[in-house]
This record gives C-alpha cells, sequence and structure tokens, in this order.
C-alpha cells in the first residue's frame, strides 16, 4: 500500500508507533518546567493510556476514544493558551521524529487545535 493511501496512523507505524510517540512526547512535556507541574498529581500511567487513546483517534486509527469530556477533565487546571502551545511545540517537535510529511504534521495540529476551547481557560483561537 502506498503511503498516501495508509492513514496517519499507519505512516507513524501502528500501535507500536503510537507508544513510541506517545512515550517521546511526554518525555519532553514532562521535561518542560512550564508544562510538567500540570502533571504532578496525575497517574502517568493512565495519562499515556489515555493519550494513546487519543492518538490513535487523531490519527485514523481503529481505536476510539473513551474519555472524550476533555473540557470537564481540564477544567479549573489554570491551563492557558500559552501552555497549551507550549504542549504543541512539543507534538510538532515529537511528531517530525516520525517519517510524516509537513501536510501529514500540519493535519494532526489541526485536529489537536480543535480541542484548545475544551483545554485552555483562557482560548479564543486555535493555534498553528
Amino acid at each position: 500500500m502506498s503511503s498516501e493511501k495508509m492513514s496517519l496512523y499507519e505512516r507513524v507505524g501502528g500501535e507500536d508507533g503510537i507508544e513510541r510517540l506517545v512515550n517521546i512526547f511526554y518525555s519532553k512535556v514532562l521535561a518542560d518546567e512550564k508544562l510538567a507541574g500540570f502533571f504532578s498529581n496525575t497517574s502517568i500511567d493512565r495519562l499515556k493510556n489515555m493519550q494513546k487513546e487519543f492518538f490513535s483517534v487523531a490519527l485514523g486509527g481503529p481505536i476510539e476514544y473513551s474519555d472524550m469530556d476533555l473540557s470537564r477533565s481540564h477544567q479549573g487546571r489554570g491551563i492557558r493558551v500559552m501552555h497549551f502551545k507550549g504542549f504543541v511545540d512539543h507534538l510538532i517537535e515529537t511528531l517530525s521524529e516520525f517519517d510524516l510529511s509537513d501536510d501529514d504534521i500540519n493535519q494532526v495540529i489541526t485536529e489537536i487545535n480543535t480541542y484548545v476551547t475544551d483545554i485552555a481557560d483562557d482560548s479564543e483561537a486555535p493555534l498553528a
């Protein structure tokens, strides 16, 4: 199958690729002093499992996301657009480590940006 007919999920490497993506991504996020504090009282294993589901769905994989109430789970945590942008920046950096085109990366970021108003308390517009 040509890479153009493969889903982003398949081009990242399927389930194994998603696991690698989440591990690389969260090593960057948790090392970021501006973001790490948001996860101090969070089960990292649970977070990674939820993110595997989330990224699988966002990249067109065969998995359904079981916890789509992002607004409720992020409410009152003090997450601002600048934090969301930092999260997105780490995601772009992580995705660039995979064999994806700029269009593929932009497609993922466009999908992630649809959730900015659910996650950031002061969000007004998606970030690119």
